[in-house]
């Protein structure tokens, strides 16, 4: 998106997150299947990050968009999706994204030894995705009551 001559890379709206975590996704399995074993974890990062950030502006806040917390899941999570918790507890494929994914996983040439095999982490994002969609939907639902 082009604005006043600069390219504006930030997602505005919920719905933009959303859109841009569900390609993220896409995107992560086709690398998967191309072999690209970090690259499509890296990928599958991002539908995290991107369905959090949804879950921020449904929910009436402001997602950070860089710096520190702009990539960091965890707080992300913590921030927003606090009822969720018993999947950080529960998977190890969720764990690894809210303690341990980070943007410089690109940097690496395998996926971390101690993780989950790559197929396995990526369907971990789904679960997660799916996961902050059902709290998006009753964030929404909460709104619609008003």
């Amino acid at each position: 998106m082009v604005n006043g001559g600069k390219i504006d890379y930030n997602p505005v709206s919920w719905q933009e997150w959303q859109e841009l975590a569900f390609k993220r996704g896409v995107d992560a399995d086709r690398l998967l299947q191309a072999g690209s074993d970090v690259a499509a974890v890296y990928m599958a990062g991002y539908v995290v990050e991107c369905a959090l950030k949804a879950l921020w502006l449904v929910s009436g806040f402001s997602p950070p968009r860089s710096g520190k917390h702009g990539h960091d899941l965890l707080h992300l999570w913590q921030k927003m999706a606090r009822n969720l918790r018993v999947v950080a507890e529960q998977e190890q494929s969720g764990q690894f994204f809210l303690q341990q994914w980070s943007t410089d996983l690109r940097y690496c040439r395998a996926v971390p030894v101690a993780t989950p095999a790559p197929a396995q982490l990526i369907r971990g994002a789904k679960r997660l995705f799916g996961l902050i969609q059902q709290a998006i939907r009753q964030q929404q639902s909460k709104a619609n009551r008003r």
